[in-house]
């Protein structure tokens, strides 16, 4: 038809009767259609390339169906021009590859915003922290700060607008202007500011909106944030807090659950008033309490047989009832709990991003220095881009070369692991998704390198009698065990994993693994690399 005289630039008087092989011109292509009929009776669009007689290529749909044709055998094809889709498609291929990239960079930056966790250590006996984006990227963030004479902290959880890259960007704002009033309370070195988590909203609150331009009735800018800011002086043991639409849960040494309101009102946005007072609430907390904050991600977060939020009555009962288990037990409850809960709704989605944080009261004491230093901590996707940066960081950081060879090493194999191993916890989901946690400290001249992601029950069984086998041995077992597993070519990255551990194993001076139930089908897998510098024996006479 005309058709077929445009697609294959040849007169229709020339297509009429000639050879077949005259119009699919692609080297093999009329052997590979055959084979397929042969096979399969028939050929349903499938996406071939097919070439003009002056030599141009274009994508094509092929359909053929075997018919009789006057008494004899033959064939009916039918072929759709997709050239334009598959060029819009590869445009929308690349351009989301682009996004994506620079996404997964935008949260390296945001993590690098995290505090560091031995801060915690330093302050509170016990901790732990529920960090969260339901993207890449997210909305919440929450800041610890040492004050003045480091008897003095100030702990922020805020939940921007939205979540996402909209929510990031509102975060990045609130760190700038966080760093703001840290400066102004540090240049107090007469102690004369008296730190108030209601002045410090109330400097957020003018700020961002002076900053968005809130402050005219024209403004097209309509974000802001609500959370809490936490103000602990150990030494005299007291609390203040401040909540813009916010509450904090504490447990009194009696075990009674307590909830202290926030204001009910929100920071920055259109309708706020610049001049809002907020309001605050001081505690004198004693050795033992235990304290909770959260933005309302988990408590609105839907699920249940009715798809209604989780709400602050489920919450209260998780803490009520687990709160003389240790923080991080009070954590795996928390997180399984939510994730029976959202699971109860078929194909449920995450609502928004989720931060919980606890922390107990210690004895009153001095602070002491920690001589903890972080080298990496990030969570999210894993990437060939994430490795070298991170490898970057430890050469950056890391003075001596051997011990920046074997930190880089035990990093990479566990990146590696968790890029092809690493699932989401939905049963019966086994397709890849490169997520998980990698951290790397250093105290005194240890290092410690922790890595965690969720990984199926056939993952589990293929990596946990490799690292049973590993505890079995010393030092010289495993480096012997190595050497055969490498000359021999098995337990490549490629053929189900192994390798990779016993070359984490045979640097480090000890490691340590779990596997924690998340489902029926499901494990979170943590792994602890300790390396210690090398010791020299003096060899004797």
């Amino acid at each position: 038809n005309k058709y077929a005289q445009r697609q294959y630039e040849l007169p229709l008087n020339k297509i009429i009767g000639s050879d077949i092989d005259d119009v699919y011109t692609i080297k093999n292509q009329q052997e590979h259609i055959l084979n397929t009929i042969k096979s399969k009776g028939f050929i349903e669009n499938s996406e071939e390339i097919f070439q003009t007689s002056t030599g141009k290529e274009f994508s094509a749909l092929l359909s053929v169906t075997p018919i009789s044709y006057k008494g004899e055998d033959s064939y009916i094809g039918m072929i759709t021009d997709i050239t334009k889709q598959k060029a819009m498609e590869n445009e929308v291929r690349t351009i989301h590859k682009h996004t994506k990239d620079s996404i997964e960079y935008a949260s390296l930056i945001q993590g690098a915003l995290i505090p560091d966790r031995s801060l915690f250590q330093q302050y509170f006996k016990d901790s732990f922290i529920i960090w969260h984006p339901k993207d890449i990227v997210g909305g919440d963030i929450y800041l610890f700060e040492e004050l003045r004479d480091k008897n003095e902290c100030l702990l922020m959880f805020i939940d921007c607008t939205g979540h996402g890259v909209p929510g990031a960007f509102v975060t990045m704002l609130v760190k700038a202007i966080e760093r703001q009033i840290i400066a102004k309370i540090e240049h107090d070195k007469d102690n004369e500011i008296d730190v108030s988590p209601a002045w410090i909203l109330g400097y957020f609150n003018r700020k961002m909106k002076q900053l968005l331009k809130q402050d005219r009735d024209d403004s097209l800018s309509n974000a802001g944030f609500d959370g809490g800011i936490i103000y602990y002086n150990k030494k005299d043991q007291i609390i203040k807090f401040s909540g813009a639409e916010t509450p904090l849960f504490y447990i009194d040494i009696d075990g009674s659950f307590n909830t202290i309101k926030g204001n009910r009102y929100s920071v920055g946005y259109k309708k706020c008033d610049i001049n809002y007072q907020f309001k605050e609430t001081i505690i004198n907390v004693k050795e033992g309490m235990q304290f909770y904050c959260t933005t309302d991600g988990y408590l609105d977060q839907n699920g249940g047989k009715k798809d209604f939020p989780f709400g602050k009555k489920r919450f209260s009962k998780i803490i009520s009832d687990n709160y003389t288990e240790p923080m991080a037990e009070q954590q795996t409850v928390l997180l399984y709990e939510m994730m029976e809960y959202e699971s109860m709704i078929p194909n449920n989605d995450r609502n928004d991003d989720m931060t919980v944080i606890g922390f107990t009261i210690d004895k009153t004491s001095e602070i002491i220095e920690s001589k903890t230093e972080e080298i990496i901590k990030y969570e999210g996707v894993i990437t060939q881009n994430f490795i070298a940066t991170c490898v970057d960081n430890i050469e950056y950081k890391i003075s001596s070369i051997g011990m920046r060879g074997n930190v880089s090493t035990t990093v990479i194999e566990m990146c590696q692991n968790i890029m092809n191993y690493s699932k989401s916890k939905e049963l019966n989901c086994n397709e890849i998704r490169p997520e998980g946690f990698i951290e790397v400290q250093k105290e005194n001249e240890t290092y410690f390198i922790l890595g965690k992601n969720i990984v199926s029950k056939d993952d589990k069984e293929k990596i946990e009698p490799k690292l049973v086998e590993i505890q079995s041995m010393d030092r010289v077992g495993i480096r012997k065990r190595y050497r055969e597993l490498r000359k021999s070519g098995q337990n490549t990255h490629e053929k189900g994993g192994g390798i990779g551990m016993y070359e984490i194993a045979k640097i480090s001076a000890n490691i340590e693994y779990n596997f924690e139930v998340l489902n029926d089908d499901k494990y979170y897998f943590t792994m602890k690399s300790v390396i210690e510098p090398k010791v020299r024996e003096k060899k004797e006479d």
